[in-house]
């Protein structure tokens, strides 16, 4: 398992870098629908250059 904070300052130094934190444990149960429309969205991103994440992703402020 990785520690929280350790990703939210991978992130916070890395404008191009999605975190997503989830409240599920290592199996990820629960949750799959919103990694998927993540994913979703990244790569309509990755198409079109938008921001289009369906849940609201903003960079931490650590």
């Amino acid at each position: 398992m990785i520690d929280v904070a350790a990703s939210r300052r991978f992130a916070a130094s890395r404008p191009w870098v999605r975190l997503l934190e989830v409240d599920a444990d290592h199996r990820l149960a629960g949750v799959s629908g919103v990694i998927w429309r993540q994913l979703e969205a990244l790569l309509a991103d990755m198409a079109t250059g938008e921001n289009t994440a369906p849940e609201k992703v903003t960079p931490c402020p650590c």
